[in-house]
């Protein structure tokens, strides 16, 4: 699970973010839904990481956030990861 907070208020609609592993990010929970007393307007879809360093990471993605807001997200690895030893 990636959690990612924006305590800022201005959303970010391209916040880019590393991760070690290549894959797709679900969001799973938005503080912007509606249910929670959010706008609804930021959503992300399923994200997938792009195959360039970021940091110190292998692979970068690219998530919406909303202001003073958090989302979450379930990773899925990708298929040839998923086999492969740790």
């Amino acid at each position: 699970m990636l959690c990612v907070f924006n305590f800022t208020p201005v959303p970010w609609d391209d916040y880019c973010l590393g991760s070690e592993k290549a894959g797709t990010y679900d969001e799973i929970f938005s503080t912007d839904a509606p249910y929670f007393g959010g706008g609804g307007q930021i959503f992300n879809e399923t994200v997938r990481t792009v195959d360039e360093p970021f940091d110190r990471f292998r692979h970068r993605l690219h998530v919406k956030l909303p202001p003073y807001g958090a989302v979450f997200f379930r990773f899925t690895p990708d298929q040839e990861q998923k086999g492969a030893k740790e």
